[in-house]
């Protein structure tokens, strides 16, 4: 498989939903990884992750049910000042899906005496990435097509689902992709996707018509059409260093026969 990494250029509206998303993300993480910390210092087991996804639907509905309630009688400025600008519902499924398998799987992992027991995580050590549905995922020469950008289902409005990639004609049309995710390093954005090696870019190999010879030789080592290798020289010093190193190590194992005898 060959992995594919592109920088993309959202717009500011593009950005903001990005950010939205990967914030949501971490939050999901952070409710998941309480949830099976309870049940691991309890000594409980650990639960089914079919059974920990819908805890998490009613989890999802409550905690959005808060955040309305919250913005009642609350200006626009105020609802973003007070982090109540985003909502479960607002943030692409598949993306929670992937959050929920990642943090169990990492449960699963100690368990198996594979890795160390996990760690809760923060917005700075956070690896901010979310998870894109391969079957969802749309490329075109200049743009990528990402889920839940735009709200509305209306034709000009799905536009904002576009984003504009840094490089033409990079990644591969119509092909199957394995996981995509969108990666933030510092204030870039990036799309990360793998492909089968068939239709990774293959290298260019320069051929040209000149003949080349190897030969073991004192003046030359390899000679060809236009030039000529010369053999390295070895200095006097390094041989007269040689040679004593030499004579030292035969009277060091002199000296130790004759002890011995």
């Amino acid at each position: 498989m060959y992995t594919y990494k592109v920088m993309i250029h959202p717009n500011n509206k593009q950005q903001t939903k990005i950010r939205r998303t990967l914030n949501k993300c971490i939050e999901c993480n952070n409710i998941i990884y309480d949830y099976l910390d309870y049940y691991m210092k309890n000594k409980l087991g650990l639960p089914k992750c079919g059974d920990v996804r819908k805890w998490f639907t009613a989890q999802k509905s409550i905690k959005d049910n808060e955040i309305i309630e919250k913005r009642k009688g609350l200006t626009k400025k105020e609802i973003i000042n007070n982090h109540l600008d985003t909502l479960f519902y607002d943030v692409s499924n598949d993306a929670l899906k992937q959050e929920i398998k990642d943090t169990y799987n990492s449960f699963v992992r100690f368990l198996k005496k594979l890795a160390k027991y996990p760690v809760r995580k923060t917005y700075k050590s956070y690896k901010k990435s979310f998870y894109v549905d391969p079957y969802k995922i749309e490329f075109s020469d200049k743009k990528v097509r990402l889920e839940k950008i735009a709200n509305n289902q209306k034709r000009n409005r799905q536009v904002m689902n576009w984003v504009n990639m840094a490089e033409c004609n990079r990644i591969p049309i119509n092909v199957p992709y394995y996981n995509p995710r969108i990666v933030l390093e510092g204030d870039r954005f990036y799309i990360v996707v793998g492909v089968d090696d068939e239709y990774a870019p293959k290298k260019k190999i320069e051929t040209t018509d000149s003949i080349i010879g190897i030969d073991i030789n004192i003046k030359a080592i390899v000679t060809s059409d236009n030039d000529v290798y010369k053999a390295v020289t070895v200095k006097k010093e390094y041989k007269k260093a040689v040679k004593k190193e030499k004579e030292n190590q035969e009277s060091y194992q002199e000296n130790i026969l004759k002890l011995k005898n």
